[in-house]
């Protein structure tokens, strides 16, 4: 740990962190962020499966630095554990008896026949905040039917209906162009562990949390279901019943985005259009007539005004009359943003072997500390024997017989 994470609020707090892929490393990254000691515990073999994903740069020969591993990974430390053999799972025991935190995001059943699930670690350690993401959730709290099922960032997104109202009017439903089904669970088990953990400290035991998937992309889905149970009406696909103007609208060089439903920017775009008519006009004046009348007659109004504007020009337009809108940036347009640099939302590495890298930093800024460090990913095992020597106690003789034996 370095002096500046051993600083931060989560200093002290000790993280076995056995995920892997997107959604568990993500969440284990935001308490690393904040000083969390995180210890990723992995297969001796390959370790976590997200190393094998690029993209891979020629300097990395060896595929060792994957892009997909250096996303979600800084500012932890790596040791080889086979969970498989007794004595995997025996060091493992000994290992809990020292953290607060146990990480997975297993398939549901998978730690228990391993000896080492929720009911058997909290009998080592009753302090033991034990977190688990899955697809369905596991069965000690809720069961779902289809807890058996596996799951993946687009599953998740398609049965908490998120595909369905993603897209164009009229078109397919759609996958958000990013792996929400896995940030976002991430997120919610982060403030899981957080509420436990200060749960812990009223009544000294710890607890299961646990995070599934599909519950995580239902929850982003909270509007539409309670339209949905107040008047059985879902949006078209791509569009807002309740909101007009409110959309993405083509432009000369691009797309911009439009949110001005609310009566005053409503007023103030129309302003800017030169349109001042439409504030009045019966089928545009009111949210609910907006709303109505916005695929048939508000949005060919917007789509004209348009057509013969930049980007650029329309945000400049938008800006001077305090209209919300923006332009839509692509992801050069974004790695380039003056507000990304000025929030410091790329993090660099100095990769000794790839060279300087840009990764997404920590949205979370705090007034009295300075953005996260952004220690490099580590290789696999790259810290076993310290851990185990750290923690354990163990000497370089008894490190190197657990090696022999293909316990680490």
């Amino acid at each position: 740990m370095t002096d500046q994470q051993a600083s931060r609020p989560l200093a002290g707090i000790r993280v076995l962190d056995l995920t892997q892929m997107a959604a568990g490393p993500f969440a284990t990254m935001l308490f690393a962020d904040a000083g969390a000691e995180i210890i990723k515990v992995e297969r001796p073999d390959k370790g976590d499966l997200m190393r094998e994903f690029g993209p891979f740069l020629p300097a990395d020969a060896e595929h060792a630095f994957g892009g997909g591993f250096l996303r979600h990974n800084r500012n932890k430390r790596s040791m080889t554990l086979n969970l498989r053999s007794p004595g995997g799972q025996a060091l493992f025991r000994e290992l809990v008896r020292h953290a607060d935190v146990v990480w997975e995001n297993f398939a549901p059943g998978t730690m228990e026949k391993f000896g080492l699930g929720y009911e058997h670690l909290r009998e080592i350690n009753p302090r033991l905040v034990y977190a688990a993401i899955s697809g369905y959730g596991h069965t000690d709290i809720l069961a779902s039917p289809f807890w058996r099922r596996p799951a993946f960032d687009g599953i998740a997104q398609a049965l908490g209906g998120l595909v369905d109202i993603t897209g164009q009017p009229g078109g397919p439903p759609t996958l958000v162009g990013t792996i929400v089904g896995d940030i976002v669970p991430g997120l919610f088990c982060a403030y899981g562990v957080l509420v436990a953990l200060r749960g812990r400290e009223l009544t000294g035991r710890g607890q299961l949390v646990d995070v599934a998937m599909v519950d995580s992309m239902v929850s982003l889905c909270e509007r539409l279901l309670m339209t949905y149970s107040m008047t059985k009406e879902v949006p078209p696909r791509g569009q807002d019943n309740l909101a007009a103007p409110y959309g993405v609208f083509p432009c000369k060089d691009g797309y911009v985005v439009i949110t001005a439903a609310p009566h005053g920017v409503w007023t103030r775009l129309c302003q800017v259009m030169g349109r001042e008519d439409l504030i009045t006009d019966p089928r545009t004046a009111t949210a609910a007539a907006r709303a109505v009348n916005s695929a048939s007659y508000l949005t060919p109004i917007i789509v004209d005004w348009l057509k013969d504007k930049t980007k650029a020009e329309v945000d400049a337009v938008f800006a001077e009359g305090d209209v919300p809108g923006s332009p839509v940036l692509t992801i050069p347009e974004v790695f380039d943003s003056p507000h990304v640099a000025a929030r410091q939302m790329l993090l660099e590495y100095n990769h000794p072997v790839l060279g300087k890298l840009k990764v997404a930093g920590n949205p979370v800024k705090l007034s009295e500390l300075p953005t996260p460090p952004a220690e490099l990913p580590p290789r696999l095992g790259e810290h076993t024997d310290e851990v185990l020597r750290d923690l354990l106690g163990f000497d370089a003789a008894r490190v190197a017989a657990l090696r022999a034996e293909g316990v680490i």
